[in-house]
């Protein structure tokens, strides 16, 4: 069913995918970049860009979802 017919509008967006592949720096290789960073922040900006359409003149909420990996020490 159409979410438009049943809710009008989109309401609400949860950004919750993400990877982390560590590697050293030696090991780091443009795909591996870029498979990291294409998911990581377009995905998540992508995802906005498309949900803003949706949300209707009365706006909606973006929930945006870390991971712990970006406090963690790396020995």
């Amino acid at each position: 069913q159409d979410y438009k017919a049943k809710y009008d509008r989109l309401h609400i967006l949860i950004n919750n995918a993400g990877i982390y592949e560590f590697a050293s720096l030696e090991e780091i290789t443009a795909e591996h970049f870029h498979k990291i960073f294409d998911l990581n922040v377009l995905g998540l900006l992508f995802a906005c860009q498309a949900a803003i359409n949706h949300f209707g003149p009365s706006g909606g909420s973006i929930v945006n979802i870390s991971s712990l990996v970006s406090t963690a020490r790396i020995p």
